[in-house]
């Protein structure tokens, strides 16, 4: 990947695994989604 450039970028669970059911792993995704827009390396 350039810098600079726009990309799409997707993710699925494996096996559709529930990991998204307890709100202490939404809080750490979350979390680092904050962090790399604080950082500018992505735009939500």
């Amino acid at each position: 990947m350039s810098l600079h450039e726009i990309y799409f970028w997707t993710d699925t669970i494996k096996d559709w695994r529930e990991l998204l059911g307890d709100d202490r792993f939404k809080e750490i995704v979350i979390g680092c989604w904050q962090d790399l827009v604080k950082r500018k390396k992505i735009a939500i």
